[in-house]
C-alpha cells in the first residue's frame, strides 16, 4: 500500500505499415496512475519499443488489475496484468470483556479498526467463564510460524468448538476443513520409527510435539475425524516402547512432565502403560505438574483413587518456568494441566477456581505463546463441555446499530461477527438470563502505518545490505538489477541459552529473494530450519549465552519503484521477554 512502482511496456511493431502505437494504460480503482496514462511510439521499422508508466498504489489491499492496450490504425492489442497490493503491517487485535448481571444491559460504541477492508467484529456471549475465543483462536490461527507444536496447537483448539459454540453451517465446515489440514499436515513430521519431528526434514524426534500430536490424533479420532494413513499407529508403537524404556535422568523438570503426558496418552488411546505409571508414581520428588498429568493417566485408566492419591488439593499452584525447555512450558500452561485433570476427577469446586484465573488471562491482553493459549481453550472447553447441561438456556437481546434481536441460546457460548461499518457502530446487549453473562468484543485489522521502534530485549540485532564483495550498499536508492545481501546477525545478551528464536525478514515487493538452496548455497549454516517465501524468510535456530550467529539471504532489486522495508525482527517463539528489532525505512529501485 501507498507505493508507486515503474510498469515497463514493451511495443512490437510486426508490420511496416505501422508507424505510429498509442499505448495506454488502464487500472481498476486499487491503483491510480502516476503521470501520464497514453504514450505515443513510433516506429520507422519493424521492431521492438519499451515505455514505461508509473503507478501508485492506495491504502485498499487486493488485486490490482491494470490493462495495457496498444492502438495503431484500426489494429489493436491488450494485455491484463494482476498486481498484489498487500499491507506490510502486523495483523492487530483488540478485545474487551464485560460482565452483563441478570436483568441488566451494556451499550457500546465501536470505532472501525484497522485500514478500510481489513477489519471484522466479532462479539461473544457467554453464560460461562469467558474465553476470548475470538482473539486466541485467530492469534493460533494466524501464526506465521508452523513447527510440529504450533501446527497441532491451531487445529487441536478448534476441536471442540461446536460442543459449546453456536456455529453456523459455513462455520461449522471451516472449522472441520482445519481440523483435517491439520491431521493431513501432520505426516510431513512423523519419522519412520512413528514419532513427530519439531520441524519437517529433522530426523530426531520432538518429544512433547509426539506427545501433543498423538493427544490430537486420539481426540480428532473420538469425534469422528479420519485419520491419514498408518499415523496412529506407528505413534501409539513409538509411544508404548518409548514409555516402557524411559528412564529418569537427574532432576530434569521437563523430562519427567513429558513421560507423564506421553503415559496420558497412551491411556487416552486405551493402551494404559501401568508398569510405566507405577515407576513414575513412585519416583521421589515428583514435580506437580508431573503429578497432575499422571493423575488424569490414572483417571482415564479406570484407576480414580490413584489419583485420589498422587494429587493435594490445597498445591493447585504451578511455579514459574526461567526456560520452557522440552515441554513449551509455563506456569499458566500448566494450570490448564490441573484444571483438565480437576475436571477428569469432577471436583467441580476446585476446577472452577482454577478455571477462574485461566479465564482471567484469557480476557486479558496478555502475551501467551501457542502452547499456552491452545492448552488454556482445551481445558476450558473440557470444563464448559461437562458443567453444561442438555437443558440450559440462556436468553439475551442484541440490538446492532437500532436493529435489535432476542435470542435463547443452548450452548455455553453465542458468537456472531458484525458487518463491516465505516462509522460508529452503536450496540446494546440486554440480559434477559436469571444469571450474570459475559460480553466480549474482538476486533482485528491491520493499521495502515504502524511507528515500530527498534529495541533490543535480550538480544542484539546487527543487519547490514552487502554487495558481493562485502561492501556496504545503500538500499535507500539502489539501481534496478542490483544483486546484493541483507546480512543479520543476532547475539544472545541475556544471561541464559534462548531456544526457539524466530528471525523474520519481510522484504519490499520491489526486491525478489535469491533462493540460493536451488544453488547449493548455505551448506551447513547453523540455523535449525528455514522457510522461504515468495516476499519473507523465516529462519528459526537457538543461541547459548554470548553466542552469535549470521544469516545471509541473497537478493535482487527488481522492479523500479518507491517500497517500504518493514523491520527486521527476533523473537523467542515461547519467551515474549526476549526479541530484538530495527526500523522499517522507504526504498527506491530506480529506473
Amino acid at each position: 500500500i501507498n507505493e508507486t512502482i515503474e510498469l515497463p511496456v514493451s511495443v512490437f511493431a510486426q508490420d511496416p505499415a505501422m508507424k505510429n502505437v498509442e499505448v495506454s494504460v488502464s487500472p481498476n480503482t486499487l491503483l491510480s496512475i502516476n503521470g501520464n496514462d497514453k504514450m505515443a511510439v513510433s516506429f520507422a521499422a519493424v521492431g521492438e519499443k519499451d515505455v514505461l508508466f508509473s503507478l501508485k498504489s492506495g491504502t485498499e489491499t487486493g488485486k490490482g488489475t491494470i490493462v495495457v492496450t496498444a492502438r495503431s490504425g484500426n489494429e489493436k492489442a491488450t494485455y491484463s496484468v494482476e498486481v498484489d497490493i498487500r499491507n506490510p503491517n502486523p495483523m492487530m487485535v483488540t478485545s474487551q470483556t464485560d460482565v452483563i448481571m441478570a436483568s441488566q444491559g451494556k451499550a457500546f460504541s465501536l470505532q472501525p479498526f484497522g485500514a478500510p477492508g481489513t477489519g471484522s467484529t466479532i462479539i461473544e456471549v457467554s453464560a460461562s467463564l469467558p474465553m476470548n475465543l475470538g482473539k486466541r483462536l485467530e492469534y493460533l490461527i494466524d501464526y506465521p510460524h508452523g513447527c510440529i507444536e504450533q501446527t497441532v496447537s491451531a487445529a487441536f483448539s478448534q476441536l471442540y468448538i461446536n460442543q459449546f459454540v453456536n456455529l453456523d453451517g459455513k462455520k461449522k465446515a471451516e472449522v472441520e476443513s482445519n481440523i483435517r489440514a491439520g491431521l493431513d499436515h501432520l505426516r510431513k513430521f512423523q519419522l519412520a520409527d512413528g514419532s513427530f519431528t519439531y520441524w519437517p526434514g529433522d530426523n530426531y524426534p520432538s518429544l512433547w510435539g509426539t506427545s501433543w500430536a498423538g493427544n490430537f490424533i486420539v481426540e480428532a479420532e473420538n469425534l469422528g475425524f479420519v485419520i491419514p494413513g498408518e499415523l496412529k499407529k506407528r505413534w501409539l508403537n513409538y509411544q508404548k516402547s518409548a514409555a516402557n524404556s524411559w528412564r529418569k535422568e537427574l532432576t530434569d523438570r521437563g523430562m519427567v512432565l513429558d513421560q507423564a503426558y506421553r503415559l496420558y496418552t497412551l491411556a487416552l488411546a486405551n493402551a494404559p502403560a501401568l508398569g510405566a505409571m507405577n515407576r513414575l508414581r513412585e519416583t521421589p520428588d515428583l514435580p506437580l505438574e508431573a503429578r497432575w498429568k499422571l493423575a488424569a493417566a490414572y483417571v482415564l485408566a479406570s484407576r480414580p483413587e490413584v489419583a485420589d492419591q498422587l494429587v493435594d488439593m490445597t498445591k493447585l499452584e504451578p511455579s514459574e518456568y526461567q526456560r520452557e525447555g522440552i515441554t513449551f512450558g509455563s506456569s499458566l500452561r500448566d494450570r490448564a494441566i490441573l484444571l483438565e485433570t480437576l475436571t477428569l476427577m469432577k471436583k467441580k469446586a476446585e476446577a472452577f477456581s482454577v478455571a477462574k484465573k485461566i479465564s482471567a488471562a484469557l480476557c486479558n491482553n496478555q502475551w501467551m505463546s501457542t502452547q499456552t493459549t491452545a492448552n488454556c481453550l482445551l481445558a476450558m472447553s473440557r470444563f464448559a463441555g461437562k458443567n453444561n447441561k442438555p437443558d440450559d438456556r440462556f436468553k439475551f437481546r442484541f440490538n446492532v446499530n437500532g436493529k435489535p434481536e432476542e435470542l435463547v441460546i443452548d450452548k455455553v457460548t453465542y458468537t456472531k461477527e458484525l458487518p463491516a461499518f465505516d462509522g460508529r457502530m452503536p450496540v446494546k446487549v440486554d440480559n434477559l438470563s436469571g444469571s450474570d453473562l459475559y460480553v466480549t468484543i474482538v476486533q482485528k485489522g491491520i493499521p495502515l502505518k504502524v511507528d515500530v521502534p527498534a529495541k533490543q530485549n535480550g538480544l542484539k540485532l546487527d543487519v547490514a545490505y552487502l554487495n558481493a564483495d562485502g561492501k556496504p550498499v545503500d538500499i535507500a536508492n539502489l539501481p534496478k538489477g542490483s544483486d546484493f545481501n541483507a546480512i543479520v546477525r543476532v547475539k544472545n545478551i541475556s544471561f541464559v541459552e534462548v531456544d526457539n528464536l524466530a528471525l523474520t525478514q519481510v522484504f519490499p515487493s520491489g526486491w525478489e529473494i535469491i533462493n540460493e538452496r536451488l544453488f547449493g548455497g548455505q551448506a551447513g549454516s547453523q540455523f535449525n530450519y528455514r522457510d522461504i517465501r515468495d516476499d519473507r524468510v523465516l529462519t528459526y535456530f537457538s543461541l547459548k549465552m554470548n553466542e552469535q550467529k549470521e544469516f545471509k539471504v541473497k537478493l535482487n532489486a527488481t522492479y523500479a519503484g518507491t517500497y517500504f522495508l518493514p523491520p527486521v525482527q527476533c523473537e523467542a517463539m515461547y519467551n515474549n521477554a526476549v526479541s530484538a528489532n530495527n526500523s522499517g525505512m522507504k526504498v527506491v529501485v530506480g529506473k
